[in-house]
């Protein structure tokens, strides 16, 4: 076992084998930005080492060299095997009384921690009681054996797990992957069909479970603890994967009127979801807006504090699935609209999740095309950021009509010298190639195009129904998981947002994760959320006056102006 000295808190962690230093100042509740939940790609965790030739690099973007040099590395790669001491370049650390924690980078505070699961001393010894348990008794529970809670988030493309101690609140562990229901659809439509027989719904629900569980071992293994010590999980998702989780037949989601079977706002066994935890342990669902308005929603309106007054606000969590929560002096509306995968890099020719070697941003730097990759590795594809950033891209330099066309190579103007990418002719088409295989079809476009105008048209139409101009909004609160890697202007210039309402936008990173972890620490945040979520009036966009109409608007991009840069340096070089 190596010991890890951490400054400038003078403190010693003991190491646990094949934990990495991210892992273990989690598991002593001292928590630095790592907005990548570990995996090496932000670059963010960055931390200082006191010998830097007894640690090899961890090479990133983000760390110089004169800075690698001088011991800058990054804490999620580094699984010191002799005793090491590092200096936190910046450091938040949690408190019992009032503690301070960070879900996807974004920073909540806990007033108090009042969770579910409580200690009691009975006359045969030390116990645990779990409020809303039916056989309400307490269950003896060793004095030094932890009490563990978990959130989970459940979305359509990935799981993500975090492990809370429950009676200080901190973080102990988390892990995430893909939802193993990806190889039979990327959306819930897919799912839905193929988990309405009884033997694919056994199927489906069985290969969430098991993913969800091995993520809890994990997530448990980072603390050195064991999953019979969960108490208490909270879930946050859509309603589509919280029914297959379940096992309840998804049928009636597909076909109107919409119907969900689960009850939202109520505690349930946590062996009803098949979750490997203490035999008593409950599973709390928040409360269910709609059939396409799930308890990820509900969770995340809690995170950015959407039901406090205040100027009107608008949420949106962009994914497979697009919803959204307009908040007014009228009142709460929210809806949801079937964005399609592209934002998450589904469903084009060279798309893929935001792994090592996706195109994550695109920019023009004095006129010329260039972009840069997750990880700083060889181009594999292109993400949903890096998909955005492109279009703005070839949007400004006149590549791509406002219609959506792709120009060919002997249409519109030249890339200006020394621009990364190409136009190029596919299979009789136009297309654009960044690097190598990677490409971006006229397909892509259409593809995109779709996505963009259904989450453009809930907007319009929430905005319209409650009778505010865009100007009007005071915030607009972007929730989900490429949000992070996003330039706000050209989330306007693709059409996604209105214009002029760029620098109002906010990144608020995994807010169904964050929203569930308040949840699971403090049972009064759940009775406010049970009480503010039936004033919510959900609005089916497809019966909304103009709605084809808008649709079809909202499928073109803006008129763009070309770029004094790109114009002066076209200049330049003729």
């Amino acid at each position: 076992m190596s010991l890890l000295r951490v400054l400038p808190e003078d403190r010693i962690i003991a190491m646990h084998s094949g934990e990495t230093v991210l892992q273990a100042l989690k598991r002593a509740g001292i928590a630095i930005s790592s907005e990548c939940n570990g995996q090496g790609l932000c670059g963010k965790c960055t931390v200082l080492v006191e010998d830097p030739a007894s640690v090899p690099p961890t090479p990133h973007p983000r760390i110089a060299a004169e800075d690698e040099a001088k011991g800058l590395r990054l804490a999620c790669r580094i699984e010191p095997k002799q005793d090491l001491t590092i200096t936190l370049q910046d450091i938040e650390t949690e408190k019992e009384a009032d503690a301070d924690w960070i879900l996807g980078s974004e920073r909540f505070r806990l007033k108090r921690i009042h969770p579910a699961v409580s200690r009691t001393q009975e006359a045969h010894g030390p116990a645990a009681v779990i409020e809303g348990d039916p056989i309400g008794a307490p269950l003896p529970w060793p004095q030094d054996s932890p009490l563990l809670g978990a959130a989970l988030d459940i979305g359509t493309s990935t799981l993500v797990v975090s492990i809370y101690d429950l009676e200080s609140g901190h973080e102990l562990g988390s892990a995430r992957g893909l939802n193993p229901q990806r190889r039979y659809g990327s959306d819930v439509l897919s799912r839905i069909q193929k988990g309405s027989s009884p033997e694919g719904l056994r199927e489906l629900s069985g290969l969430v479970r098991t993913r969800l569980n091995e993520l809890l071992e994990s997530a448990c293994r980072q603390a050195g603890l064991f999953q019979d010590s969960l108490f208490e999980v909270t879930l946050g998702g859509n309603t589509t994967m919280l029914q297959l989780l379940a096992e309840i037949d998804p049928a009636p989601l597909g076909r109107s009127p919409f119907r969900h079977s689960l009850e939202g706002g109520r505690s349930y066994p946590a062996q009803d979801f098949g979750l490997a935890a203490h035999p008593q342990a409950r599973v709390y669902l928040p409360p269910i807006i709609d059939a396409y308005a799930g308890t990820d929603i509900s969770a995340g309106l809690l995170a950015v504090d959407f039901f406090a007054a205040g100027p009107p606000l608008l949420f949106m969590d962009i994914g497979t699935n697009g919803e959204m929560a307009l908040r007014s002096e009228e009142g709460l509306l929210a809806a949801s609209t079937a964005a399609g995968p592209a934002f998450e890099g589904g469903g084009l020719r060279s798309g893929m999740g935001a792994a090592e070697g996706a195109v994550e941003q695109v920019w023009l730097d004095k006129g010329r095309l260039r972009f840069s990759t997750l990880g700083n590795a060889p181009a594999k594809g292109i993400c949903g950021s890096g998909l955005i950033d492109c279009i703005a891209c070839l949007l400004r330099l006149g590549r791509l009509s406002p219609s959506g066309r792709l120009l060919r190579p002997d249409e519109g103007p030249d890339l200006p010298k020394g621009s990364r990418g190409e136009a190029i002719e596919l299979e009789g088409s136009a297309a654009f190639r960044l690097q190598g295989d990677v490409l971006l079809t006229q397909q892509d476009i259409r593809s995109f195009q779709l996505a963009k105008s259904a989450v453009r048209t809930g907007l319009d139409l929430l905005l319209q129904r409650a009778d505010l101009p865009p100007e009007s909004l005071s915030a607009l609160v972007l929730a989900g998981g490429f949000g992070r890697s996003l330039r706000p202007l050209n989330l306007e210039i693709v059409g996604i947002l209105p214009g002029g309402t760029a620098g109002r936008l906010r990144f608020a990173g995994n807010t169904s994760l964050a929203g569930s972890a308040q949840l699971l620490l403090d049972t009064a945040a759940r009775r406010r959320l049970e009480a503010a979520v039936p004033g919510i009036e959900y609005v089916r966009l497809a019966r909304e006056d103009g709605f084809m109409d808008w649709f079809v608007e909202n499928m073109e991009f803006p008129e763009p102006s070309l770029e004094p840069q790109v114009q002066a340096h076209a200049a330049e070089e003729s």
